[in-house]
């Protein structure tokens, strides 16, 4: 949770955020034990329907080291009480985000992944098989690579 204050002449501002999900990238190609730094090789940003409801919706996004995080504007449920906080505006139960991941050359030449350009767009989705143990995952575990697979 990040609280914010404006302060103007006589006149305070606070607005309050919690975070909606994270998505954590892992790569070894951009991990040292000091540092993850897989955002210097990938872009992150959502398509232009999700960036309207975003706007629509009071959420915003920060793609750092590397986690993607979504929070939404929210206010006290029962004020004074710090918890819960509840979205400023309610969002529907069937909402779909979508972010376009633009990746690097040097991350396709560190990953086992054919680079189509834009002929074809790869998908991620946490529709099924999402997770494995208790971590919920974008999609089920990746295969271990074999060089007769791409």
């Amino acid at each position: 949770m990040s609280v914010f204050t404006i302060q103007r002449v006589h006149e305070t501002v606070s607005t309050i955020y919690q975070e909606l999900f994270t998505i954590r990238f892992v790569h070894s190609g951009y991990e040292t034990p000091q540092e993850n730094f897989i955002n210097k090789a990938v872009s992150i940003v959502p398509d232009k329907d999700t960036e309207i409801f975003f706007r629509n919706y009071k959420i915003d996004y920060r793609f750092y080291t590397n986690t993607l995080v979504c929070f939404i504007q929210c206010v006290l449920f029962n004020p004074p009480a710090q918890e819960p906080k509840v979205p400023f505006v309610t969002t529907p139960a069937n909402m779909q985000l979508r972010f376009l991941v633009t990746a690097s050359s040097d991350f396709a030449a560190k990953t086992f992944v054919v680079a189509t350009g834009s002929i074809n767009t790869y998908q991620f989705s946490n529709k099924i098989n999402h997770t494995s143990g208790g971590l919920v995952l974008l999609t089920a575990p990746v295969e271990n690579y074999s060089i007769a697979n791409d």
